[in-house]
């Protein structure tokens, strides 16, 4: 008898507790976005796996990099704890091709917590010749 009245209680207005359980939950999240801080510096692009190709023609050589996380945490991350590169090891003919920039943690950077990492730009053209074709 007693715990019918007590599970009445606990259903008793659920909409209103559901709504004030998710909205708690949205004000927890949303606090905890605006606490981290931002910092951007500019980091060399690598080319990885170019096999028998080359790129003689123009790609961006830095890629703006974006950190945000605890200020305390981000600040002592450097511009070489970020590697940023493309990985050309899928392309086995020439031609043109749309490539996603990619990028990895290292020192520093690698046991950071949380840490949203943003590049910039997200892919790059990137046009493949042969070496033997790109010098006549």
């Amino acid at each position: 008898m007693q715990s019918r009245k007590f599970f009445a209680k606990v259903v008793q207005n659920w909409p209103a507790k559901v709504l004030s359980i998710g909205l708690a939950i949205l004000l927890f999240v949303f606090h905890q976005m605006s606490i981290l801080e931002e910092q951007f510096f500019s980091v060399p692009l690598k080319i990885e796996n170019l096999n028998a190709f080359m790129s003689p023609g123009s790609y961006p050589r830095l890629v703006r990099v974006s950190l945000r996380g605890e200020a305390n945490s981000i600040h002592q991350i450097l511009g070489e704890d970020i590697e940023v590169y493309v990985d050309l090891g899928e392309f086995n003919e020439p031609g043109t091709y749309t490539v996603p920039v990619r990028w990895r943690k290292k020192g520093a950077a690698y046991g950071v917590r949380p840490l949203q990492i943003t590049v910039d730009p997200r892919e790059i053209n990137i046009s493949l010749r042969r070496t033997w074709e790109a010098y006549p």
